[in-house]
């Protein structure tokens, strides 16, 4: 956006005018010259084609409302030193930007990469190293002393840290490696540059790790209020005492029930609007007197064969008619899972983006949010995310806004300070 005023990034609202956004981007097509199966090589380049140009068009549209865009750096081929030790890649990080990083006011918050969460969370997230750092992490007073390994583990504790922390173990897997070698690319190196002009001071989950109680995508900021998305019960008990305290003591801070991704279950449109799946069943306590509209499975009929695919591959990724290519779902599945993340916490059209307070970009239309849209006024824009349900993101997830115009509000003055 050529002539902006440098002036520290902010976001207060998010249906305050959007000024400056990230906008993702994934593997090109020539990444995928190292498949040597021509077939399965052509499917992924055409994925990779499709992935930028539904870019492409979402960054066309932002730029017609005046938004600036930056994105990140991306390698353009495979390197013989990307590739694990068991012959694994890194994924593509660089396309869900929201995951690894959020402005709340003028603060930046940053996500490095790192398979590891804080102890304190109660959870371990996608986990598959079995080492005395993840033992010592999850050690009850009633465990061994000394580090045990997985396979000598009395039941009751390998129930309990796959019940009750989330933990998965995939003996031989090399998570580690990867998240070394992917954090090596410097995926945001662009983005950090650009917020550090502008003076925002920075907070990064390495350097704080009780930031890593929520993810940058489990926070959404309404004014003078914060919404944090908890997904455990554990995670309830701690969130507001470790997270809010030391680092919002100017914020109203709430917990919402999501299981997962805050972006995959509701959207605060507009003030006074909210569009939310049925997993959150009421928002009484949190927006008093703001309308719900609640979405129903509304785009499972849109992914057809996905019941089959999921019993071979348990929810992870979805490509059209990939559940009868079982050729494709051994490479996916032995070369790529871990790229994938799950289907379900993103397949409603829930995951929009707000440009201001008449303009929202959706992924598909839908005639119950697209009524009520037209009773406030609000234009949606559709850029089509063909393969979102590979990528496991929809619009929301592939950005991160990081300047809005507009100062703070408070939309519920009637609460305590």
């Amino acid at each position: 956006m050529e002539g902006r005023i440098q002036e520290v990034f902010e976001i207060n609202q998010p249906w305050d005018p959007l000024r400056v956004c990230v906008v993702g981007q994934s593997y090109p097509p020539e990444f995928y010259q190292w498949i040597q199966n021509s077939r399965l090589r052509s499917m992924f380049e055409r994925i990779a084609v499709e992935t930028e140009e539904d870019y492409q068009l979402l960054i066309k549209t932002l730029r017609f409302f005046g938004v600036e865009i930056i994105r990140p750096k991306v390698p353009n081929f495979l390197d013989a030193g990307f590739i694990s030790s068991n012959n694994r890649i890194p994924g593509p990080v660089g396309m869900t930007p929201r995951d690894k990083m959020t402005m709340i006011g003028n603060r930046f918050f940053m996500f490095p990469e790192t398979h590891h969460v804080a102890k304190a969370s109660g959870r371990i997230q996608h986990q598959s190293s079995w080492d005395t750092h993840v033992y010592n992490d999850l050690k009850g007073p009633d465990w061994p002393e000394n580090f045990t390994q997985w396979e000598d583990l009395p039941d009751w504790i390998r129930r309990e840290c796959t019940d009750y922390f989330d933990f998965v173990y995939h003996k031989g897997e090399d998570i580690d490696e990867l998240a070394e070698k992917s954090s090596s690319v410097g995926w945001w190196d662009p983005i950090k540059h650009m917020v550090a002009k502008q003076n925002n001071p920075v907070f990064s989950a390495m350097e704080f790790p009780a930031l890593n109680l929520i993810p940058a995508n489990g926070i959404t900021v309404v004014g003078r209020d914060l919404y944090f998305g908890w997904a455990a019960p554990r995670e309830k008990d701690l969130l507001l005492e470790k997270i809010t305290k030391n680092y919002f003591p100017d914020y109203r801070c709430h917990l919402v029930w999501t299981g997962g991704h805050i972006d995959g279950v509701f959207a605060p449109v507009v003030p006074g609007l909210i569009v939310s799946t049925h997993d959150v069943t009421t928002f009484q306590d949190t927006f008093p007197g703001w309308q719900v509209v609640y979405l129903a499975n509304e785009s499972w009929n849109k992914v057809k064969g996905w019941t089959a695919l999921k019993r071979k591959n348990n929810g992870r990724w979805w490509i059209k008619d990939a559940h009868n290519d079982a050729e494709l779902v051994n490479f996916v599945e032995l070369w790529l899972k871990h790229w994938t993340g799950f289907v379900e916490e993103s397949v409603f059209d829930v995951n929009m983006l707000t440009i201001d307070e008449k303009n929202v970009i959706v992924s598909s239309t839908n005639d119950i949010v697209l009524r009520v849209f037209n009773e406030y006024g609000i234009t949606a824009h559709v850029c089509p995310f063909r393969h979102r349900y590979f990528w496991d993101g929809g619009i929301h997830c592939v950005t991160s806004d990081l300047h809005r115009d507009g100062m703070i509000k408070d939309y519920f003055p009637q609460r305590a300070a």
